[in-house]
Order: structure tokens, then sequence, then C-alpha cells
């Protein structure tokens, strides 16, 4: 089994980047008029999953770690969510 040194050496963080890589591309393909908030949202939420492990490794302890990522993945989803629904109302209009 390999010794995880450095939050680099997690596979949910090296996915969790490609995830990341996928979601910019995905933004930049966004009709012009969702490139401003749906995809700031979707760049914004899909970096901060690397980034949350990345810090929550470096604090070695696991319940706080726990606790800060349920709450950060929480918050972005609500985010998501809102901007879907403004979208669908200024669409329907």
């Amino acid at each position: 089994m390999m010794k995880i040194e450095s939050y680099r050496d997690l596979i949910v963080w090296q996915k969790s980047m490609d995830l990341a890589v996928r979601c910019y591309r995905a933004a930049q393909a966004l009709p012009k008029s969702e490139q401003q908030v749906l995809g700031y949202q979707l760049r914004k939420s899909s970096v901060s999953i690397p980034s949350n492990i990345a810090e929550g490794h470096s604090r070695h302890s696991t319940p706080h770690y726990i606790q800060r990522d349920a709450q950060e993945v929480g918050r972005m989803i609500n985010g998501l969510v809102k901007s879907l629904e403004r979208s669908e109302r200024t669409r329907g209009r």
C-alpha cells in the first residue's frame, strides 16, 4: 500500500482536480448569457472540492475535516440550486 505523504497522493484529490478541469471546459462552452453567473458558480464550486481536500488534509483532524467539508458542500449545492432557479425564471419570461 502506498504511503500518503501529501494530499496530492490522494486519488480523491486527483479525480476532483480532473473534474475541476472538465467543469472549467464546460463553463466555457455555456452560452455567453450563462457564463457570467452559472459559469462562475460552476468554476468556483469545482475548484473548491480539491481545495477543501487539501486544506482538510493539512489539519490532521478528522472530525474538523468532515464537518468543514459537509458544510461547504451544502452551501455549494444551495448556491447551485438558487442559480439554476434564477436561470429558469429568467428563461420562462
